[in-house]
């Protein structure tokens, strides 16, 4: 886009007063000022962010040309320029992109053009502004999902006592056996059997959390020693079997506070699953840093403070687009013998402890999953 001499001449005269710049990176929406010929005058902060352009890039250039992938934008600002009034998109999607790292998408938004004057009343062209729908639609599905938990609650109580009593029985046959056993080998693999039993009744206390989840307890959690334990015993199971684990780990990561039985859950469930989407011989990669600046629309409802980040990749056939939307919802599994409440528990954990976690999954590319808890304090 080339700027013209005439705009350019705009830009050397034209001041915004600091007060209203000030204003307008303020908000959380995406403001755009747009002068009487239809040149954008000042880009907010967020604009910015949303639509992956730079402020001094679409200075002085035609409205209509920046957001040329979105004619019904432009035909919003156009109709206001022209009627001097307002008008309004409940219902729209804004396409964006490419970013620095070539990537496109689309947001859906609502959008509102109102004619901008002085206090003269002069005709000064119109302000743009664009609110992301996505978080709200992320706070619906947030409300919807935990009606579902509430309701998985009720049932995991009824099936907690059944299942609890055999438990039981194992849990005590393996600690007699431990009494007795003195081979090696034999209290290592009892060992186990008692862990792993402890762990089963563990699922069982955090099913009965769904319904009312207490506030996690408030130890102080390495997530490195976490993962490392998690992978030795990911590597002990019939599908991590012949796996490499590739840890790419930042030695200045905090700690992090919570339960952390809890958390060890969560890279349990990740972390098996992908030894079990990964090929036999295949490579799981864990990483984690320092996320300093979060964005809004990936912890919606949230800030901009860091996370400690975790990232799980592997190397399998990735998840089916029609599936991702579904990857949280109580009992949605594409495994034969799944029962869909791996993903879930980790949410609701995750929630628990003022993190969250999404995903990123194409066919043939793997899928990675992304793990956000707050530093502890």
């Amino acid at each position: 886009m080339a700027l013209s001499a005439t705009a350019a001449r705009a830009l050397q005269t034209a001041r915004l007063p600091e007060e209203l710049g000030s204003l307008l990176d303020s908000l959380a929406d995406a403001a755009i000022l747009v002068d009487p010929q239809g040149r954008i005058f000042y880009f907010n902060d967020e604009a910015q962010k949303m639509t992956a352009l730079s402020r001094t890039t679409v200075s002085g250039h035609a409205f209509a040309e920046v957001f040329e992938d979105n004619p019904w934008l432009v035909a919003l600002l156009r109709r206001t320029l022209e009627s001097r009034e307002a008008h309004t998109d409940r219902t729209a999607v804004l396409r964006y992109g490419p970013d620095l790292a070539g990537r496109c998408g689309e947001t859906p938004v609502t959008a509102a053009v109102t004619p901008w004057s002085d206090a003269a009343g002069r005709d000064l062209g119109a302000l743009v502004l664009l609110s992301d729908r996505s978080r709200m639609a992320e706070l619906e599905r947030d409300r919807l999902r935990s009606d579902r938990l509430a309701s998985l609650g009720t049932i995991a109580a009824g099936l907690a006592h059944e299942i609890k009593n055999p438990l039981g029985g194992i849990q005590g046959a393996v600690q007699l056996l431990l009494r007795e056993a003195s081979e090696p080998q034999a209290r290592e693999l009892l060992e186990i059997i008692r862990k792993e039993s402890g762990r089963v009744n563990a699922i069982l206390e955090n099913l009965l959390r769904f319904g009312r989840p207490p506030a996690p307890a408030t130890e102080t959690v390495n997530l490195h020693e976490t993962l490392n334990e998690v992978a030795r015993l990911v590597a002990l199971s019939p599908a991590g079997q012949g796996m490499r684990f590739q840890a790419a780990y930042d030695p200045s990561l905090p700690a992090v506070r919570g339960s952390a039985g809890a958390i060890k859950q969560v890279f349990l469930n990740l972390i098996q699953n992908a030894a079990e989407a990964s090929p036999p011989g295949g490579s799981i990669q864990i990483s984690t840093r320092y996320a300093t600046h979060v964005r809004l629309r990936e912890a919606p409802g949230g800030d901009l403070r860091g996370f400690c980040l975790v990232s799980v990749h592997d190397e399998g056939p990735g998840i089916a687009p029609a599936d991702l939307a579904r990857l949280f919802t109580p009992f949605f599994t594409t495994k034969e013998r799944g029962t869909g409440l791996g993903l879930v528990m980790s949410h609701q954990i995750l929630k628990e402890h003022g993190g969250f976690i999404s995903v990123e999954s194409a066919p043939d590319k793997g899928t990675t999953f992304l793990v956000y808890l707050p530093k502890g304090a």
